[in-house]
């Protein structure tokens, strides 16, 4: 059984898990600006670590990654935002 697999299964990125992904329902629960999706995305971690999420705020979030990968896959983007 592969890694991904067993962080679902175990519940591992669940909302409530030890590393959750996705909390907001991500880009097909919110809308997928086509041209700006890593706005939306950068919107969502931002609010994670400044505590602004409302009901799907993960509580005690720190730091927050994101991963944007465009177009055909040439452009590619990390973010890695935490507060001190």
């Amino acid at each position: 059984m592969c890694e991904g697999v067993r962080s679902v299964e175990n519940g591992l990125i669940a909302f409530d898990g030890a590393k959750p992904i996705n909390p907001s329902g991500g880009l097909i629960g919110c809308g997928h600006p086509v041209g700006a999706s890593g706005a939306r995305m950068f919107v969502d971690l931002y609010k994670q670590v400044t505590g602004k999420a409302g009901n799907y705020q993960v509580k005690g979030a720190k730091n927050g990654m994101m991963l944007n990968i465009g177009g055909s896959a040439i452009t590619n983007y990390v973010f890695i935002v935490g507060k001190e």
